[in-house]
């Protein structure tokens, strides 16, 4: 019995204006106290996927420090169990760094989710830059985050100002929707 591909390749991620403002509405309080911070990106994996929601961990289970953003095994679960019930994966995980680099450091490459066709997208400067064309945007490929250029970035990754997005906060015990 062949059992179906369970990361089918996605050639285009629709990622809604709404997400992108929830994602920095979300780690910009962490980039004021000048602490890394992040999101998670979450949708139907399919050849074109769209994220439908945000979710931004806080609180129990959730280190955030001036060099580096971690989440316990329990804020995965807490996350893992909502998607399921939603009927969605991760596909895309963003998070901030401090300084002017939007480079992936070493931690980022190999302390991170490594699922082929996940997007790890970084901002500099806290976070406080919206123009997500600045923002580094990577794709896990083979054994590897791959950045993508600006021409390969401008074909596959397609911001749409008119789609919804639910924005959600997490810890290591519940998940709690996020008011607009």
């Amino acid at each position: 019995m062949t059992l179906p591909d369970p990361y089918p390749g996605i050639e285009k991620w629709t990622v809604p204006a709404a997400a992108l403002y929830a994602t920095l509405r979300g780690v910009r309080p962490a980039g004021l106290r000048a602490t890394e911070s992040g999101a998670f990106w979450l949708g139907r994996r399919a050849s074109r996927s769209q994220v439908t929601s945000v979710i931004v961990p806080r609180g129990a289970g959730v280190i955030e420090r001036a060099n580096m953003w971690q989440l316990s095994p329990e804020v995965f679960g807490t996350i893992s169990r909502w998607a399921l019930t939603h009927e969605v994966v991760m596909l895309g995980m963003f998070h901030i760094h401090i300084g002017t680099s939007a480079r992936m450091s070493r931690w980022d490459r190999e302390r991170v989710v490594q699922v082929p066709g996940v997007l790890s997208v970084i901002a500099a400067n806290a976070g406080v830059e919206q123009n997500h064309r600045t923002w580094a945007w990577y794709v896990y490929e083979g054994s590897g985050y791959r950045e993508m250029d600006p021409v390969e970035r401008d074909l596959r990754i397609e911001i749409s100002a008119h789609l919804p997005c639910s924005a959600w906060t997490a810890d290591a015990g519940s998940i709690r929707v996020v008011n607009p």
